[in-house]
């Protein structure tokens, strides 16, 4: 079990060495990501930009298409209840990802999986530190999207972003800035915790 952990996070680390070298079209964006890692389960997630199918092709474009450009993805984040006003909101990188069981089949993930995102080799993750907050944000599709806070955690000199997910597909990966430092977006008002929740209602 910790042999296979342990092959996975260098896998994920390896692996966006090749990705990180392709863009998508002239969308910068896709300039990412290597694999993840699931903790507490036999299976593992992957990054299958070179795999997708027509269906997940569809999808990617179409997050893409708002992830490229920064007014698209405050009013995604706006409807959503986050305040932007003032911030930089900078997408270090998107993944099309799915989750594979221990015999290497394509299957659900389990509900409240925590995942470590690979983010090695990103350029715009550099200067990250342990204990950032960053966000994720998981195109369900149909123009719906889903934001959750994200931790950065260091595993063997590789950041990764740590985070609780209940379904995969296309994820990116978004740092908050403000006068040159990482910071965390309100939420109507209340400053959103790590886990995503407010702090006064956890809701």
């Amino acid at each position: 079990m910790k042999l296979k952990k342990m092959v996975a996070l260098i896998t994920a680390g390896a692996l966006c060495l090749g990705m990180s070298m392709t863009a998508f079209a002239a969308n910068s964006v896709t300039d990412v990501i290597g694999g993840a890692i699931v903790e507490g389960v036999e299976g593992t997630v992957e990054n299958d930009y070179y795999n997708m199918t027509p269906e997940e092709k569809k999808a990617f474009e179409e997050a893409a298409e708002v992830l490229s450009d920064e007014s698209k993805v405050k009013a995604e984040l706006e409807k959503l209840g986050y305040d932007t006003k003032g911030k930089d909101v900078v997408v270090m990188g998107l993944g099309e990802y799915n989750y594979y069981d221990e015999n290497g089949n394509k299957a659900e993930l389990p509900k409240g999986s925590t995942v470590k995102f690979s983010l090695a080799g990103v350029e715009k993750a550099k200067g990250l530190k342990h204990g950032d907050q960053i966000y994720v944000m998981h195109y369900l599709g149909d123009g719906k999207w889903e934001v959750k806070s994200a931790k950065v955690t260091f595993v063997n000199g590789v950041a990764y972003a740590e985070v609780e997910m209940d379904s995969l597909s296309p994820v990116a990966f978004l740092k908050v800035m403000s006068n040159g430092k990482i910071v965390k977006l309100d939420k109507k008002g209340e400053v959103v915790s790590n886990t995503g929740r407010s702090p006064k209602t956890g809701e």
